[in-house]
């Protein structure tokens, strides 16, 4: 589904079968950019089979574009499960905090990975800009990307769409909370 003129999602239900459902609602995976031009992806989702066929089968709807990463938010395996087989589908480099590039490295192969800076611009195709921003809290590796021009804040497991969000730092997490306040977004894509 088309969200915003540079956001695309796929919905991926919970399967109610699973032991300990961990996404009431389900998951968003996003494509950001232009498909005419180059687009990023922003987390895998979860390890299973279904959901990666499911990601692969919306890129394809999208009309299988140039990606030029996946960016992560943080490396709990329900945003990074599937990312060995999607970054080698896209080709493209995988994007992430410092402290989780050596794991990411490992598990990937060494210049798949580049680490992104606190406050790093992404760009992609149809101009479009996401700013990276450090925000520790639900984990000390968690990342959020901003698209200040159309106010969209992408927040992993920041701030939740069905739930809250457990918190590994509280200290950390209000402060990354008042960080993300200050951006002041119109629109939250967890």
């Amino acid at each position: 589904m088309q969200i915003t003129k540079n956001i695309y999602a796929t919905h991926i239900e919970e399967d109610p079968s699973s032991f300990g459902a961990m996404h009431p609602g389900g998951t968003h995976i996003y494509f950001v950019g232009d498909p005419q031009e180059e687009m990023v992806m922003v987390d895998s989702g979860e390890p299973y089979r279904s959901w990666t066929n499911q990601i692969l089968g919306f890129y394809n709807e999208l009309g299988r574009p140039k990606m030029s990463a996946i960016l992560i938010t943080h490396g709990h395996g329900d945003h990074i499960g599937g990312l060995d087989r999607l970054q080698e589908e896209f080709g493209c480099v995988v994007r992430c905090h410092p402290k989780l590039e050596p794991a990411m490295s490992h598990r990937l192969g060494q210049g798949t990975v580049e680490k992104l800076r606190s406050r790093e611009m992404v760009t992609t195709g149809g101009g479009v800009r996401l700013r990276a921003y450090f925000t520790p809290g639900h984990e000390e590796d968690h990342i959020c990307y901003h698209m200040a021009a159309s106010k969209v804040l992408f927040t992993g497991d920041t701030i939740l769409g069905n739930s809250s969000s457990s918190v590994r730092s509280l200290k950390d997490y209000m402060s990354s909370l008042r960080i993300l306040a200050g951006l002041k977004p119109e629109m939250i894509c967890p």
